[in-house]
């Protein structure tokens, strides 16, 4: 140990004269010089004039003044004297002095010693001063990929401190690597193009690394066109390997979010073809969006065993960046930057389970990508994860706990560089408050999803929220209102192939309007169409819910055994998935048939486990239907007082909903009681105010939604 340290002394000494070695000395260069070795320096048999010689160059080079020129003067203002000089590049010293610095730092580091890591970071620091970031780049692509954030923003703050007063040319890189890293760590920033005079760039790679970065900050906001456009021109710059291939990768990102599915499937096909099976960070960006894309064709086996093949890949490339390295040798060759897209694997397999009404292990794959997320500091991600977990718990049944998770997911977004993507989550939100029967906040955040969604470009999305605000005013009885927003929707989407899940939801919402026309022909043939895109799509709730209207459309054309086969398969698959509120909607469906079928008992018994659910689940939607379903069995039983408080209460609940059609059926039921069975306690209800407010409301409604919809047309 002792040899090994005189070797190194020596070695030193050797490359520095007398003179410069007390100028290094007093120089203080950062965590240089340990205590020991400052003893040993002051210890080395240096003769007097060598003493005084270094002094008087100190002097000269302004390290100390001519007042105070003892050693211990120097001592004390040597740090900030050297950064004098340090800055100042016309010295000529200064060259020489930093090369020999570093020559000092690789011989050092080469041993492998207990500061190596630190005289790492001080080389990296004096060779950006010497206007070279090569090295510099290299180790900071390698912790860039290994996900150290902290250890990225230390190499960038040395970086910030060499060029102070630098070239312009290392001054731009630090600019292109400061965006970088804010885009990385999705700090609060406006990800708008910077400005740059293009026209000085000279030099072709930081031209191409440039554009490319660009065009992801356009990206970040919703702008897709102009984001496609940097993309090509940087990869008209791009060196044929990994900066084409890179920028190839982010045009696909393009085409996705654009829901161009084909276009960016066949050009990743030929990426993930192209790419070095050992660059495990660059395949597993690619395979993940390929199998993403897959999910989004409607191809969900291939994607769940492309997402698992996925998984295989992190866990090989995390067990490789376990393996400990020291920094200098953490260096990888610098690349543009891979834009992301915003989930992680965890919510895409959450997405797919959800589809195929596996809801339990939706919930727990989402929970793994809140985890993942917390973990890697995503908050973009975490507000994905939010509006996921919310999503699946109100169809669970759980809608305080998404209340939850959906609030916190537009907290989320609206403190992230995507604040306009907080439509989601208050769509999603939408049903929450429907379920609880608050139709006002329903509608409300519909809008706000809407116009949200509208500015920030998302066109198909937008016809999904206008769909759903359709069925709201379907269920206030707005029935022409309703229809001209399905049939405004199935113009915009019927030709969309990357859409066909929103289509069958809207053919599914025109298909009720039909049925509560009585037009039962048209309500079956929208049915049917709305039950094969469900099943192309492999959307096993969508499909559950046909089965259930069309049971409904034939009860009402009188085919009780075909429609209580259809009622009673569509239950047993709803609670199969966990379905809560539609397994209550189910179970009064089911009441309500076998009351057509004069089976009071058994009606019963399937009324009131609605209305159980109802009451467990707060769902104050249905809560109106149910009591006008016990109302109906009272009746039955001519149990006229129960009716009549069943009929009561429901209205009620139909009167804070504005459920203008149901409140008048309600009205009716009512009256006919108190007439048929001589009621002279109780007084007639109006009825023409309630048809008078329903016309009225509905005629100012279809001139707002014609405005709106001439609007989003031109």
């Amino acid at each position: 140990m002792t040899n090994n340290k005189h070797n190194l002394k020596n070695k030193i000494r050797q490359m520095l004269s007398a003179e410069e070695w007390l100028v290094c000395f007093f120089s203080a260069m950062p965590n240089i010089f340990t205590e020991e070795l400052l003893i040993w320096c002051l210890s080395n048999n240096l003769n007097e004039k060598s003493i005084k010689n270094s002094i008087t160059k100190l002097l000269r080079l302004g390290f100390i003044d001519k007042q105070s020129n003892n050693e211990g003067t120097c001592f004390f203002t040597m740090h900030e004297r050297f950064r004098h000089i340090i800055n100042n590049k016309d010295e000529l010293c200064y060259v020489s002095f930093c090369k020999k610095l570093i020559d000092y730092y690789n011989y050092y580091i080469a041993l492998g010693k207990e500061f190596s890591k630190q005289y790492y970071i001080d080389k990296l620091f004096y060779q950006l001063t010497l206007n070279d970031n090569n090295e510099w780049r290299q180790c900071y692509q390698y912790i860039l990929e290994k996900g150290d954030s902290f250890e990225c923003e230390k190499l960038l703050s040395i970086y910030q401190k060499a060029i102070q007063n630098g070239n312009i040319k290392l001054l731009d890189w630090y600019q292109y690597y400061k965006i970088q890293s804010k885009i990385i760590s999705d700090k609060n920033f406006v990800p708008q193009e910077p400005a740059l005079n293009y026209s000085l760039i000279s030099n072709k790679e930081f031209y191409t690394y440039w554009l490319n970065i660009c065009g992801i900050l356009c990206l970040k906001n919703g702008n897709y066109k102009k984001a496609e456009d940097f993309f090509a021109e940087a990869h008209k710059y791009a060196a044929q390997n990994y900066e084409s291939y890179i920028i190839q990768y982010n045009i696909c990102t393009v085409y996705f979010y654009k829901q161009q599915y084909k276009d960016a499937f066949k050009l990743l096909s030929k990426l993930c073809d192209s790419i070095n099976t050992d660059d495990l960070f660059f395949l597993i960006e690619c395979k993940l969006l390929l199998t993403v894309i897959n999910m989004c064709m409607y191809k969900l086996q291939i994607a769940l065993t492309g997402f698992q093949e996925v998984l295989t890949l992190k866990r090989m490339y995390q067990k490789q960046l376990r393996v400990s390295k020291p920094l200098y040798l953490c260096k990888k060759s610098p690349r543009p930057l891979c834009a992301s897209i915003d989930k992680n694997i965890y919510n895409y397999l959450g997405e797919i389970y959800s589809i195929q009404g596996e809801y339990q292990q939706a919930i727990q794959y989402h929970l793994k990508g809140l985890q993942y997320n917390k973990t890697y500091g995503n908050n973009l991600g975490l507000a994905w994860a939010n509006n996921d977990l919310g999503k699946a718990y109100y169809i669970y049944g759980d809608i305080q706990t998404a209340q939850n998770y959906l609030e916190e997911s537009v907290r989320l977004f609206e403190s992230s560089t995507d604040k306009l993507s907080k439509a989601f989550p208050l769509m999603e939100m939408s049903y929450v408050f429907q379920y609880m029967g608050n139709v006002e906040r329903t509608i409300a955040l519909l809008k706000e999803s809407f116009f949200l969604l509208r500015k920030k470009g998302a066109e198909n999305e937008m016809f999904a929220v206008l769909n759903n605000l359709g069925r709201l005013y379907q269920s206030q009885g707005f029935l022409n209102a309703a229809e001209i927003i399905f049939d405004f929707c199935l113009s915009r989407l019927e030709k969309k192939s990357s859409v066909k899940h929103y289509l069958g939801w809207v053919h599914n919402n025109l298909a009720r309007n039909y049925l509560y026309l009585n037009e039962y022909n048209n309500a079956i043939k929208h049915f049917n169409m709305a039950l094969n895109i469900f099943e192309e799509v492999q959307e096993k709730r969508g499909s559950i819910y046909i089965l259930n209207n069309i049971g409904e459309t034939y009860a009402k054309q009188g085919k009780y055994d075909d429609a209580l086969n259809l009622l009673i398969n569509s239950c047993c698959q709803k609670e199969k998935i966990g379905d809560k509120h539609a397994i209550c909607y189910s179970y009064r469906e089911i009441g309500e048939l076998y009351l057509k079928l004069e089976q009071t008992e058994t009606a019963y018994s399937y009324i009131n486990k609605a209305f159980e659910f109802c009451r467990i689940g707060n769902f104050g939607m249905l809560e109106g239907d149910i009591m006008t379903s016990l109302g109906n069995y009272y009746l039955a039983i001519l149990s006229l007082k129960d009716s009549y408080d069943s009929y009561s209460k429901a209205l009620q609940n139909y009167k804070e909903q504005h459920f203008y059609s149901r409140s008048l059926a309600c009205t009716k039921k009512i009256n006919t009681i108190i007439q048929e069975y001589n009621c002279s306690d109780k007084e007639y209800l109006d009825e023409s105010g309630i048809y008078t407010k329903l016309e009225s409301e509905q005629s100012i409604l279809i001139k707002e939604l014609q405005e709106l919809l001439n609007n989003i047309s031109k």
